[in-house]
């Protein structure tokens, strides 16, 4: 369990560091061939860890 711990603090800081020194309107703007922005898709990584760990 500490292991899954430590996974998902480093993810998360990663994940913090990425949306804190990316300009807004980059994580805002859905690339093409995409169906949603950055944002979004960091979104689903945490909820997504907080769904599988609860499990």
């Amino acid at each position: 369990m500490e292991k899954l711990f430590n996974i998902t603090l480093q993810n998360r800081k990663i994940l913090y560091k990425f949306l804190k020194d990316t300009p807004r309107e980059q994580l805002l703007k859905i690339p093409e061939g995409f169906r949603n922005n950055i944002w979004w898709n960091i979104a689903h990584v945490v909820v997504t860890q907080q769904v599988l760990s609860i499990n």
